[in-house]
């Protein structure tokens, strides 16, 4: 019997400790080699990782087979996956920053690596050779699990509160990125399925231990105490009945330390270069961007054949948005039904009076309840109009609405293998008539 480690806060806890492991031991028989022991160690190195004061990190002997691996040339390169893999506890973005090399894997795929793939290679020797820090997990500490989720991948992070400091420090990461499936998931939705991938991730720490589930989802405490939940989430839900947890929102400024793991793009991940991470901070604070984000708030989607309109605008008021919806009326007069979150423009009474005026049946959704919600729909088809839009005016982006008439004709004109047809032919019975935009398509 091998690799037997005994924690204690000092030396007259570990004395006692050790006592009952030896008459234990005693007890069954079990005979201790004492020339490999070592007895009231402060530092131990131990299944390739050095403990220390109540620090857990890898193991240098490990890591330097890591940092000295060589370039690979075939697909071997799954050694080295497997070598950085055991530690992708401590790095927060791992299964980020592996994915071009992970897809050199794939089946029937070509062995090329070049830049795509060194940069990955690179980035996670450097990361290992940081010296990646995690605490210890002791079973009577307050406990907490942070979780967050983006279109391209899950995140979370396990931590407990020291006695020392009295502050939360992180003891287990974890991130993976999200399958085809799950990427047509709504946001709330990839919340949900983040707490549930958690849970199953961190399981051994907090079967049967209160603890607290941090989220940015609002709307995920009054969810679970509904009847009328959908097929998917009531799935979940069962999950969660055999932990004692306490839900805790907190919103996403606040979950930064998080928010990160999702969000961060592979192509950032990779770059050690300040220069490149400082155009990367200029860019998420762009103000032609921000200024997309922010105006173009007014898209509306046919529920039924997902046909799409798109109105530039100066400010997301209410008067602004009647502004537009009477443009619509002119040609295809008034939805019976219009369907809207909950944002101060859609609930406000102004907007409320102009419904049962124009005889409109407004429904604003369901906070928590996510099936057949277009407003997801809505917000899909901004993040693919913010990121061609920003392409399309790089020349003049003061000049961006210009481009928002080809861009609406492209979206309802591309053929949708979904639907086999187009949403134009789907809404109108016939095919457009007009000139291929292969410019926009391509972005």
């Amino acid at each position: 019997m091998d690799d037997i480690v005994i924690l204690a806060k000092n030396e007259s806890e570990a004395i006692d400790r050790l006592k009952k492991v030896l008459k234990v031991s005693s007890d069954y028989g079990l005979e201790i080699n004492f020339g490999k022991c070592q007895f009231l160690h402060r530092k131990i190195e131990f299944l390739g990782h050095i403990i220390e004061n109540n620090k857990l990190f890898p193991s240098p002997s490990k890591t330097k087979s890591v940092v000295h691996y060589p370039e690979p040339k075939t697909i071997k390169v799954q050694r080295f996956l497997g070598l950085t893999g055991y530690f992708r506890k401590f790095i927060p973005t791992y299964y980020v920053i592996a994915k071009p090399l992970s897809a050199l894997l794939r089946k029937d795929t070509p062995f090329n690596f070049d830049v795509k793939q060194k940069a990955p290679f690179d980035e996670l020797k450097r990361l290992l050779c940081q010296k990646p820090v995690l605490g210890i997990y002791r079973q009577n500490c307050e406990t907490e699990i942070h979780t967050d989720a983006s279109i391209d991948e899950l995140a979370a992070v396990l931590l407990q509160r020291s006695s020392d400091d009295n502050s939360l420090h992180p003891i287990y990461y974890m991130s993976r990125k999200t399958s085809e499936t799950e990427r047509k998931y709504t946001s709330y939705e990839l919340e949900v399925l983040a707490i549930i991938e958690a849970l199953k991730k961190f399981k051994v720490y907090i079967l049967g231990m209160p603890f607290k589930i941090i989220t940015d989802c609002n709307a995920f405490t009054k969810t679970m105490s509904k009847k009328d939940l959908n097929t998917r989430i009531a799935r979940w839900a069962l999950n969660l009945q055999d932990y004692d947890y306490t839900i805790l929102h907190r919103s996403g400024s606040q979950m930064a330390h998080v928010d990160a793991l999702s969000r961060i793009q592979v192509l950032t991940n990779q770059c050690t270069d300040s220069i490149v991470h400082r155009i990367k901070e200029s860019q998420e604070l762009d103000s032609h961007i921000l200024s997309i984000k922010a105006r173009l708030q007014n898209a509306v989607i046919d529920s039924f054949t997902k046909f799409v309109w798109l109105y530039p605008t100066k400010t997301t008021s209410t008067s602004e948005v009647i502004k537009k919806l009477d443009i619509q009326k002119t040609t295809f007069g008034n939805p019976r039904f219009l369907i809207t979150d909950r944002g101060t423009t859609f609930t406000s009474d102004e907007f409320h009076t102009y419904c049962s005026e124009q005889n409109i049946s407004l429904h604003h959704i369901t906070s928590g309840l996510p099936r057949a919600n277009v407003c997801g729909q809505v917000e899909r088809i901004n993040r693919t109009i913010i990121s061609v839009l920003s392409k399309m005016s790089e020349d003049d982006p003061t000049k961006w609405f210009k481009h928002v008439p080809s861009l609406q004709e492209v979206l309802n004109s591309t053929f949708q293998r979904s639907i086999n047809t187009t949403l134009f032919e789907l809404l109108f019975g016939t095919q457009i008539n007009n000139k291929t935009d292969l410019r926009i398509q391509q972005l």
